[in-house]
């Protein structure tokens, strides 16, 4: 009897043994997985996290002041109308290069010349493309420009127009220049005897085809 107790008490502290050497390895195996899947956690990117495009301040402003669009964008200056005058500010700091006027030029044509917002088609993470309007002597003539985030102009032409003739034999006579961008920043610039292909590069380039 003595022996079969002494058999029994050395099995059951053999199974202890063991029991308590499975824990042990469990335990630092779900310690060894919680170490690693944080330290992964603290390492992998957030692909959440987008960077954003900054735009110096003073030249959204002046974009915002632009009636944002889609692709694809056409105007017609028969149907679509302008909208708030551009001051004689804006035109100096941002027309400037694309009308190859002075500060002076743009007083001495504000009593008979008013420049207009128009719209703001598209942008992207490294310029924007609006057009604006000049009015003078009852012709409208848009022009689509790009610019880069610090409100530097890169490119410009002409895109459409509503023209009167005023003198000459043509006089009264009216032409309509219509424009148009596709989902692929191709211009089409559409007159009365010619049409003008044009692409917009990925650097705001405006490069005739």
């Amino acid at each position: 009897m003595n022996k079969l107790l002494a058999i029994f008490l050395i099995i059951s502290i053999s199974l202890w043994s063991c029991s308590d050497d499975e824990n042990e390895t469990n335990n630092e195996n779900t310690e060894n997985n919680t170490v690693e899947n944080t330290q992964n956690n603290n390492t992998e990117p957030s692909k959440t996290e987008t960077q954003q495009v900054k735009i110096n301040e003073d030249f959204k402003v002046f974009l915002d002041k632009f009636n944002t669009t889609n692709l694809p964008y056409k105007l017609d200056p028969e149907s679509d109308d302008v909208s708030a005058k551009i001051p004689l500010d804006l035109q100096v700091k941002y027309l400037a290069k694309a009308e190859d006027l002075e500060k002076a030029d743009f007083e001495e044509m504000a009593e008979y010349t008013d420049f207009f917002f128009v719209s703001n088609p598209f942008k992207t993470e490294q310029y924007s493309a609006i057009i604006y309007a000049r009015f003078e002597m009852g012709s409208t003539y848009y022009f689509l420009c790009t610019y880069d985030n610090d409100g530097k102009l890169i490119s410009n032409i002409d895109f459409a127009a509503y023209e009167i003739i005023g003198a000459g034999p043509q006089a009264g006579q009216e032409y309509n220049t219509k424009g148009e961008i596709d989902t692929e920043h191709k211009v089409t610039v559409i007159a009365y005897e010619e049409t003008t292909n044009y692409q917009i590069k990925d650097n705001g380039d405006i490069v005739k085809e």
